[in-house]
């Protein structure tokens, strides 16, 4: 019974992972923007009126590509509009959330047993999260604007913030409590690991 508490209180925890700071872009160990779990989910755009370091690092990105435009006046004109940066919706991400919301329905539910309605969706979202940290790296290294530069010692990167953590910790802990309360304690407490008792000695029947 007690499970089913501690999984729906996990699953709960990390849907309110998404409301809180999830990862920021970086500049070397400067944050130039920071994104809660909703913002991969919905999408945003980066403002670079907001954010004068991201327009600034995009122009100079597109002056390296040599896609700089040579016309002083079109390039004060779309400035601004050009060097706002998109962030799509991260569909690993969705993934993750929906895990967790089927992940918390399950834990209410005594149709699966052995733990699996919190074991099963827990994985998937963790890979899933795993997934968006590939992807998410490999989108910052190849997208013009927002690579890195070796040879100046610039690097874009991604960074971890304590939403982050806190739900990998949580997708962790999950997978590892209902292992073990499911599979190691009972399997250690089943009556077929219980020490078989010692046969009794066979009583003589006196005759007559």
């Amino acid at each position: 019974m007690i499970s089913k508490y501690i999984n729906s209180g996990a699953f709960t925890l990390i849907l309110i992972c998404f409301v809180l700071p999830f990862v920021s872009i970086k500049c070397n160990t400067m944050k130039l923007v920071e994104l809660k779990g909703y913002d991969l989910i919905v999408g945003t755009t980066i403002d670079a009126e907001a954010n004068p370091m991201v327009r600034e690092m995009t122009a100079f990105g597109k002056r390296l590509d040599g896609n700089d435009s040579s016309n002083e006046n079109a390039v004060a004109e779309t400035n601004t509009q050009d060097n706002n940066e998109k962030i799509e919706t991260n569909w690993f991400m969705v993934i993750v959330l929906v895990s967790a919301l089927i992940g918390l329905i399950l834990s209410f539910v005594t149709i699966i047993k052995k733990g699996l309605g919190a074991i099963i969706p827990a994985a998937i979202g963790l890979a899933g999260l795993l997934t968006f940290i590939v992807v998410m790296n490999n989108q910052l290294h190849g997208k013009a604007g927002m690579g890195s530069n070796d040879s100046l010692g610039i690097e874009i990167k991604l960074g971890y913030e304590y939403g982050f953590w806190l739900m990998l910790l949580l997708l962790l802990f999950i997978i590892g409590y209902n292992i073990y309360n499911n599979y190691i304690v009972k399997k250690t407490n089943s009556p077929d690991q219980a020490e078989p008792a010692l046969d009794e000695p066979p009583q003589n029947i006196g005759n007559g």
